[in-house]
Parts: structure tokens; C-alpha cells; sequence
């Protein structure tokens, strides 16, 4: 039997699996942006949708946040091809929605010692919200539309070009 054909017999056995990688990879992102001293935080790469302009700002931002030009600004997943000298390409925008962005925020706000209750991981995935760039239509990541956000590829035209990940300045 090859991998595909029991990922076909087995899918509820695979969803579960993805679930629980992207849970892991949410609960990375909230205890990173908790951890106080660790040194300076490198920027992330927002994006405001009114001017349609990406900026960079604190990786403890939480999106949405209000951009330089008073606009809603909201994460950018941005890759570029070749090197970081080129034009920054969009693959997705994420926000969240008001209930998990205030929790998120009271966890990275909360003191040692402070109890802080945050929404099941479920309702935190189902609150977290993706669109694409060109046409703002915002989608849960736990939905089939979202879903295919989120893995839309990182290509670049140009075979011989590498994606390249590159910081805001």
C-alpha cells in the first residue's frame, strides 16, 4: 500500500495530524512572542490595505494592527525571489479575529505569575483568518478556501531563482 493510498483510507487519521502541526505551530508563535530578554526582535512584514503597501513593524504585533498611513494593516507572508534586492511578493495576508487577537494579546501582555485564559487551540485555528492580496476575501485557515491559502506555493517565475525570506528594515 503506498503512503497516498492510506492517507486516502485513513483521512480523518491525516486531518487530525495536520490540525495538530498547525496547533504546535501557533502555540510556538504565542510562547516565542512571550518570551521577554531574548534579545532584539527581528521586524515582520505587514501590510496596510488601504494604500496596498507593505511595511515592517514588531514581531509581537498582533494582526490587525493600524498601519503607518492610518489604514488597517495586516501580516504579510512575503518571500522574495533571487535575493532580497527584488520586489517582495505576497503569497497570503493573516488576521485574526477581535476575540483571538485580544486573548493573544493579554497573553503576551500577562506578568509572571498571572493567569491569563486563552481559547481552546480549535476556536484560536478557526478565528485565525487568510485572504490573498489581490482579491481581499478573508477565510478561516480551518476552511477548505483558507486552506488553500495557506498552501499556496511560493513560486518564483524563473526556475534558476530561489525563494528567499528577507526582513523588513
Amino acid at each position: 500500500m503506498t503512503i497516498r493510498e492510506w492517507a486516502n483510507k485513513n483521512s480523518v487519521v491525516v486531518t487530525v495530524g495536520v490540525i495538530l502541526v498547525l496547533l504546535f505551530a501557533v502555540g510556538f508563535i504565542v510562547k516565542s512572542a512571550t518570551r521577554g530578554g531574548a534579545g532584539p526582535a527581528k521586524p515582520k512584514w505587514f501590510y496596510c490595505l488601504e494604500t496596498q503597501q507593505l511595511f515592517g513593524t514588531d514581531i509581537r504585533s498582533i494582526s490587525p494592527i493600524e498601519s503607518p498611513w492610518g489604514g488597517e494593516g495586516v501580516e504579510a507572508a512575503v518571500y522574495f525571489c533571487g535575493d532580497c534586492k527584488g520586489d517582495p511578493q505576497i503569497a497570503y495576508l493573516t488576521k485574526y479575529n477581535p476575540e483571538i487577537k485580544g486573548a493573544i494579546e493579554q497573553m503576551v501582555a500577562k506578568t509572571e505569575g498571572e493567569n491569563v485564559s486563552m481559547p481552546s487551540i480549535m476556536d484560536q485555528m478557526a478565528g485565525t483568518l487568510v485572504s490573498k492580496s489581490d482579491n481581499i476575501e478573508w477565510f478561516s485557515v480551518l476552511s477548505s478556501q483558507g486552506a488553500k491559502i495557506k498552501s499556496s506555493l511560493f513560486e518564483c517565475g524563473d526556475e534558476e531563482d530561489s525563494r528567499a525570506d528577507c526582513y523588513p528594515k
